[in-house]
This record gives C-alpha cells, sequence and structure tokens, in this order.
C-alpha cells in the first residue's frame, strides 16, 4: 500500500493518487496534490454543467451554487469510507478525468432534481458506474423507456469494443468518451490531456468511431446521430 513515508506524492501517478486518497483519507498531502491536479477539471464539468441547466442568469447566486457544488464533489469522494475513490479502476493515466466529471455531473443533476428545477427527464446512474448513459444529446428517448436506453449504451459499448484493436484501443476509447460523454472538443482533448496527438488526428479518431457506430446502430434500425 502507498504512503506518505515511502513516496513523494508529486511522483504518483494519477491512479496511484486516487488510490493513496481512498486508502488513507487523512493524508493532507495526498489531498493536496489531488486538489493541484483535479481541482480544475472539477470545476470546468460544474460551470458547464451548470451553465446548460440555465443556473448562470442570476450571476450573484451562481457563485454561491458553484461553489457549494464543487464542495458536494469533495463530499462526496470521502462518504462512506471514501467509497466512490475506492470503486474507481483506471485502465489509463486520464481516466479518473472522465469519472471525476461523471461525478461532477451527477452532482449538479442531483442538486437540480431536489431544487424540482430539472429541465429534462434524465436516468440516474450510480457514481460507482464510469460511464453516463445519457449520450444521445440529439436524439429523443421516451424517459419512461429506461430499458430501450440501457440496451443502447450496451449495444454501443460492444460496437466500439468490435470496432478499436490493437496497443492504442484503450487510449482511442477514452477519447471517444471524452467527445461524446464528456462534450470535449478535439482541441480541448488535445492541450488538456496528455495523449500526444493532435486536433486533427483526434477529430480524425472520433470521426471514425462515429462512422462505424452510424453504420452497425443504423443498420439495426436505431436512430443515433
Amino acid at each position: 500500500m502507498l504512503t506518505l513515508l515511502s513516496v513523494n506524492v508529486k511522483e504518483l501517478t494519477n491512479n496511484q493518487l486516487v488510490n493513496l486518497c481512498a486508502q488513507e483519507p487523512r493524508n493532507r498531502s495526498a489531498w493536496f496534490e489531488f486538489y493541484a491536479r483535479f481541482d480544475e477539471r472539477i470545476w470546468l464539468v460544474i460551470y458547464r454543467e451548470c451553465n446548460q441547466k440555465g443556473l448562470s442568469e442570476n450571476t450573484v447566486q451562481f457563485n454561491q451554487i458553484l461553489q457549494d457544488l464543487v464542495q458536494d464533489v469533495y463530499v462526496k469522494l470521502v462518504e462512506k469510507n471514501c467509497k466512490a475513490l475506492k470503486a474507481f479502476i483506471g485502465v489509463s493515466e486520464n481516466s479518473f478525468f472522465t469519472y471525476i466529471g461523471i461525478i461532477a455531473r451527477n452532482v449538479v443533476r442531483n442538486y437540480l432534481k431536489k431544487m424540482g428545477a430539472q429541465k429534462r427527464p434524465s436516468i440516474e446512474k450510480s457514481i460507482d458506474e464510469i460511464l453516463p448513459i445519457d449520450i444521445f444529446k440529439s436524439t429523443y428517448v421516451d424517459p419512461e423507456d429506461e430499458f430501450t436506453l440501457v440496451i443502447r449504451k450496451e449495444e454501443i459499448e460492444d460496437v466500439i469494443d468490435e470496432f478499436l484493436k490493437g496497443r492504442d484501443k484503450a487510449r482511442n476509447k477514452l477519447i471517444f468518451k471524452l467527445y461524446f460523454y464528456e462534450g470535449f472538443s478535439p482541441e480541448e482533448i488535445a492541450s488538456q490531456f496528455n495523449f500526444s496527438l493532435s486536433a486533427k488526428r483526434i477529430g480524425n479518431i472520433i470521426s471514425e468511431i462515429k462512422q462505424v457506430l452510424r453504420n452497425e446502430l443504423l443498420a439495426q434500425k436505431m436512430e443515433v446521430y
């Protein structure tokens, strides 16, 4: 087990740092490093989600809402003996950025639900799950038809796993998730994540996967755009 006595927290990989925070929640040095690496990401996701839901109309109140929701994300990470952190399984060094983004979005959605301000129906997922379910941004889905939505997600995952091969499979799958699930542009992915790829190459990877999804899912009479 990693401990402060055996390592310098700044030398830890992202996955090792998350594991250390999960195992030693009172390790101040580990949490300071966690804050330095991931706090900006939390703020960015919270801001985007709130802005999309129309919470930014009142500037004064919006600033306070942002602060409260960011704090709620940290609470979610450490509650129940750091259950959310311990549930994380990283397939790459960038995986936690996706994971923490999903937790942040769920915090905003739970807030909206409590306030009675949810603007569109959604199907909530546990923070223990890595992938969100509402990825069909331009396709209307009956909110009562949860079974259909789950099948769609599973079939998309199957298509991606079948299409992606080789040593870059995990990397390209993460790029796809960042684009479709998180709303990052190819330029943002290239600048904010250490893939060592140009925005143009990232865009090409996304386009290739999108085309495969269209071909396969439309062949099954599924309207995904």
